[in-house]
């Protein structure tokens, strides 16, 4: 979900603001089938079995409610499939935006389909992985979000795939990813997210006063301003901004 980029000077911190076969050895090209046939396949290997039920679309979603610039990433699909899969990040970006868990579960499923349909379209392992991390499948997610930026390189990218790392009990490996994130190349939404993430990571490790300090106030100041203008992720985000903040507030209290 693409935004625009805002304008800054710094990368992002917390602390500076309060295989195939050819590749092989002929020896294991030369293999009988029968072993091969018992190696682990790899994890995209696997997804390209369809082992979910496809959920139903509702008759009113088109497809052309998606951005043209993500349909636009659909054109080398066959025309019924692109129409599909346009319909079904439509249905992701409607059940994102939900206050149910039941809906993000139901995105997952969602994501699942399109990654079955198209799975080397970047919008669609964008989507599918920001779906996973609604859902808390941690790993698909961080899986589906790198490949995405392996695709489309989209800096923003970074800022949820540290966010699985965090939900995966990796506070240190998201810090590490946020670090590598250059906050002028971050739409605000994006940038929003990367400090909330970091101060749930400083929090993770015990850090109260760096987790202060990532909650910086002027951007807080501008989110509360931008999410008045009936932006659902944004409103989303300064609920998440909240309850972080009176976590720590908490936290100090009681320390």
């Amino acid at each position: 979900m693409e935004r625009s980029n805002p304008p800054s000077s710094k990368k992002f911190s917390d602390r500076s603001r309060p295989s195939s076969d050819r590749s092989r050895p002929s020896s294991d090209r030369s293999r009988p089938s029968s072993d091969r046939s018992h190696r682990k396949p790899d994890p995209e290997e696997r997804r390209r079995f369809r082992n979910f039920v496809e959920p139903v679309i509702p008759a009113d979603v088109l497809g052309t409610e998606l951005a043209k610039k993500n349909f636009y990433q659909l054109k080398s699909l066959a025309a019924e499939n692109a129409e599909t899969v346009a319909k079904q990040l439509v249905m992701i970006e409607r059940l994102l935006i939900s206050r149910e868990k039941s809906d993000w579960q139901l995105a997952h499923q969602f994501g699942l389909s399109v990654v079955y349909r198209a799975g080397r379209v970047g919008i669609v392992r964008e989507y599918a992985g920001l779906a996973a991390l609604k859902a808390e499948k941690f790993e698909e997610s961080k899986r589906d979000l790198r490949a995405a930026h392996r695709i489309s390189g989209k800096p923003g990218l970074l800022v949820y795939i540290a966010s699985a790392e965090l939900g995966l009990k990796k506070a240190r490996k998201a810090l590490e990813i946020l670090g590598e994130v250059d906050a002028k190349a971050l739409g605000f939404d994006d940038l929003i997210k990367a400090r909330i993430v970091s101060a749930l990571a400083r929090l993770e490790l015990g850090q109260l006063p760096a987790a202060q300090v990532s909650l910086n106030s002027s951007d807080e100041e501008k989110l509360r301003k931008k999410s008045d203008d009936e932006n659902p992720n944004l409103q989303i985000l300064l609920q998440e901004w909240d309850e972080v903040k009176a976590r720590i507030a908490s936290e100090l209290d009681n320390s």
